[in-house]
């Protein structure tokens, strides 16, 4: 059995169901838990406990071996649409496709380019979308990138996204399913990124050119119309954010005074490679008075900590783009892309006193490491520099942007392209 707010009671039956055990008894209690006093939550176990009792008690005995819904999907269903846009919009927005824009008709024709392109084939599973945990083949990836306006050539960025994505590291059912705003970032590297024409200048994160607005959405379509993450019904996001329509950008290259951060990585200066991220928002941070680096990382230190984000309270990972006038200024210092993130895992740290006792007995319980030896003055913002990821991008102009992330709910993961041969 298991226990579920009010507000999620409809996942865990889906979840239920999707693993095979729909007759699973569900307790639910009412919504919310996460910011009730510690008495208070124990008087919500002690008023349930008799239906978990009585759940335990009735629940039925199913053999091991019931099959799960997770098999292998049949080819995607061909649906008679209307062919003129207008029609279309509405029928993708009858049918929940549409995340509120219009959608390009994904014709068989449409698709079949598509995959003739890919030369891969169409059964092929990339992976299971939490949390309906569909399976995403070739083909149903291909429909929605076609759906949201991609080009065939753009597609095999989004097969790898959609890949790394589906890594259990990245958690993509707690970002599809959490109140949080996290959203996927995509980051392209590689060759691949100036063919297509992905975007790393003035204005890269939106609106902005086709590859970056139909790769993202892409991605995005594959979370909505395969894994079911749509606003008030499994994704339970209290406010969402722009992002969720999707966000992919490339590298400034040409601008920026270190390597790659894909062969900083390991991979080749050829290789072509995306870095999918979780990302809660984004964070102007504008300084046009430093002259030095050194002034600049104070100004920048001011943006990264604050104590109520998700990356302070539970650890885990950020991002940071780096406008090229600021990382040219740190390079001309002598600054590397790995100094830079050692010097703000030791510079900022966040003072457990100024927080909330409750806040304080959350840091405690979700970041251990640092109550090993009794209660700290300060814990870190970042334990370690991985944990914050530098890209250089963005235009002319004195502002960077911080991406903060969901914490150490979901770890970042880059993936090799695979294009056609």
């Amino acid at each position: 059995m298991t226990v579920c707010t009010d507000v999620f009671a409809p996942l865990g039956k889906l979840e239920a169901r999707q693993l095979g055990r729909s007759d699973l008894s569900i307790v639910v209690v009412a919504h919310p838990i996460g910011n009730l006093p510690t008495a208070d939550v124990e008087a919500v176990g002690v008023a349930a406990s008799d239906a978990v009792a009585t759940a335990f008690v009735s629940a039925i005995d199913v053999p091991d071996d019931e099959p799960s819904r997770i098999t292998v999907a049949p080819p995607a269903a061909r649906v008679a649409a209307p062919t003129d846009a207008d029609a279309f919009y509405d029928f993708a927005e009858s049918r929940g496709w549409s995340d509120g824009l219009p959608l390009l008709l994904p014709t068989g024709q449409r698709v079949a380019r598509a995959l003739d392109y890919l030369e891969r084939e169409p059964s092929e599973v990339i992976g299971i979308i939490p949390p309906r945990r569909a399976v995403a083949t070739v083909e149903i990836v291909v429909a929605n990138a076609v759906a949201a306006g991609c080009r065939p050539e753009h597609i095999p960025v989004v097969l790898a996204a959609v890949e790394g994505l589906c890594r259990p590291g990245y958690n993509l059912y707690g970002i599809q399913a959490t109140t949080g705003s996290a959203a996927p970032m995509t980051v392209v590297f590689g060759p691949i990124a100036a063919q297509l024409g992905v975007h790393a200048g003035s204005g890269c994160l939106g609106p902005s050119v086709r590859a970056n607005a139909t790769i993202g959405r892409a991605i995005r379509m594959v979370m909505w119309n395969v894994g079911g993450g749509r606003p008030g019904v499994l994704d339970r996001a209290t406010h969402g954010q722009p992002g969720k329509y999707g966000m992919c950008i490339s590298e400034n290259l040409a601008e920026s005074p270190w390597p790659s951060l894909h062969v900083e990585r390991g991979f080749a200066p050829d290789a072509n490679v995306v870095l999918v991220h979780t990302i809660m928002g984004t964070e102007d941070l504008i300084d046009y008075s430093s002259t030095n680096a050194d002034d600049l990382l104070t100004m920048l230190s001011s943006g990264l900590g604050g104590m109520a984000v998700n990356h302070v309270l539970y650890g885990g990972y950020s991002m940071l783009l780096l406008c090229p006038e600021h990382a040219q200024m740190l390079a001309d210092a002598g600054w590397t892309r790995a100094a830079v993130q050692r010097h703000f895992v030791e510079r900022l740290h966040v003072t457990c006193a100024e927080f909330p006792l409750e806040s304080q007995e959350t840091l405690e319980r979700k970041r251990p490491r640092h109550f090993a030896e009794g209660s700290p003055a300060t814990i870190p913002v970042f334990d370690t520099p991985d944990h914050l990821t530098i890209v250089v991008a963005g235009g002319a102009g004195p502002h960077s942007v911080f991406l903060p992330g969901y914490g150490d709910l979901t770890d970042p993961q880059m993936v090799a392209v695979t294009t056609p041969s």
